[in-house]
């Protein structure tokens, strides 16, 4: 089974120039802290992942 795009999209019409956003132009406000906020969230996220595989490695040693 393959994987269907859901959004109906058009392969034939150009995104519109207006739309677009200039090489140079600099992020929102927004947009810079919701990937501030996304990075932090990544963050935290690891740190969580590598505390459980660490307790969970000392607790195996710990018991067996």
């Amino acid at each position: 089974m393959f994987y269907i795009q859901v959004a109906h999209v058009r392969w034939s019409k150009p995104v519109s120039p207006d739309k677009r956003k200039p090489r140079n132009s600099q992020p929102s406000e927004t947009e810079a802290r919701t990937d501030k906020s996304s990075k932090f969230a990544q963050n935290q996220t690891k740190e969580y992942i590598r505390n459980a595989q660490r307790a969970y490695y000392y607790e195996r040693r710990m018991f067996s």
